[in-house]
């Protein structure tokens, strides 16, 4: 039969062996004090497995997480150049659309497999230092090069934000006599007042109505 081992007095990481514990459970067992002021019972096995690993009453742990959510809110909050809150929102936003399926954009992103890269992912300050090095500037938007691809640093670029409503999937593009323009350039071109061209359209009207019928000066807003 083995030798008993006693390990009164000995420290092993926080905690410190005062004297032997009563226990139903096999083995023996140790009362210890732990440095945060705790005691707490443990096997003889656990106080000697692994050295590396740091033994307490549970408040290592609780030390970890601590740490852990600490680094975390860093990676949010320790970036202080400007634009900050805009930058904030983009990521937040490209987050939902990309990953919370209950976000009203996300089928057209995280439902068509649309990501965002560990890089941007894991430090957003990576991200942030990114937007002003591509020269960020308030009033314009993220876009994605490629539009199968995820939002990465080689497939990313900004763009005044309307330049990015006419680019989306979900804009309309009409071609008209060998010419192809999103709905409002059409507009523009038509030399017809504000949305005139897509209201019409919304209403049903066939492409060739909408783009032919003159518009009546007296009931310009309705069209």
């Amino acid at each position: 039969m083995p030798a008993k081992i006693d390990v009164t007095g000995q420290r092993f990481s926080r905690l410190v062996v005062i004297c032997k514990a009563e226990s139903s459970k096999p083995g023996q067992h140790w009362l210890c004090q732990c440095d945060c002021g705790n005691t707490c019972i443990r096997r003889t096995g656990s106080l000697r497995d692994d050295p590396r690993k740091v033994k307490s009453c549970g408040c290592g742990k609780l030390d970890s997480i601590r740490k852990a959510a600490k680094a975390s809110q860093l990676v949010l909050t320790k970036w202080t150049g400007p634009h900050k809150k805009q930058l904030v929102w983009l990521l937040k936003n490209m987050k939902k659309r990309c990953y919370n399926p209950g976000d009203t954009h996300y089928k057209w992103y995280g439902g068509k497999g649309v990501k965002i890269c560990n890089e941007w992912l894991d430090d957003s300050a990576v991200f942030y230092d990114w937007c002003l090095a591509n020269d960020y500037k308030q009033g314009l938007s993220i876009e994605r090069k490629d539009c199968a691809g995820m939002y990465s640093p080689e497939n990313c670029a900004f763009i005044p934000m309307a330049q990015q409503q006419a680019n989306t999937t979900r804009s309309r593009h009409i071609t008209r006599e060998g010419e192809t323009h999103h709905v409002s350039e059409w507009n523009r071109i038509l030399g017809m007042p504000l949305n005139a061209l897509e209201k019409r359209l919304l209403r049903g009207w066939s492409i060739e109505r909408a783009f032919t019928q003159p518009i009546r000066q007296h009931k310009e807003r309705r069209c």
